[in-house]
């Protein structure tokens, strides 16, 4: 299987070698990538125009440290970043319930279902993220 794949540059750079031994561990299992994005601004074409890219391996920093910011602000149908590539009237459901819920421990399980449901469906793998010293 062959893979089209949208890939921030700085990942490319960067974490070169992450990226590297991931492609090969995905060729073991007869998976391919092709990256079609060759610097910033392809990359960011992709979020909008996603004709032909089956896959899209990026980083997102939030505006601010709530969940929300991680689901409704990407997966809403309507608004969120990553509308053309995954959106539904389930997620959006979740989203919404989750945001409006206001006992912590009510939201918390929330934010959890909707972590579960994006993994179910394959949809977001976080890989790693970054560690800020400052």
């Amino acid at each position: 299987m062959n893979l089209r794949a949208s890939i921030h540059p700085l990942l490319q750079d960067r974490y070169s070698a992450f990226i590297k031994a991931l492609f090969q561990d995905w060729a073991k299992l007869g998976v391919t990538i092709d990256i079609v994005t060759e610097n910033v601004k392809a990359y960011n074409d992709t979020w909008e125009n996603n004709e032909g890219i089956d896959l899209l391996i990026g980083r997102w920093i939030a505006d601010y440290g709530d969940p929300d910011n991680f689901t409704f602000g990407l997966f809403n149908s309507a608004t969120g970043h990553f509308l053309k590539y995954y959106s539904n009237s389930t997620i959006d459901a979740l989203t919404v319930a989750a945001r409006t819920e206001i006992r912590p421990e009510q939201r918390e399980l929330r934010y959890r279902e909707i972590e579960h449901h994006l993994a179910e469906q394959g949809i977001l793998f976080p890989l790693f993220h970054d560690v800020g010293c400052g």
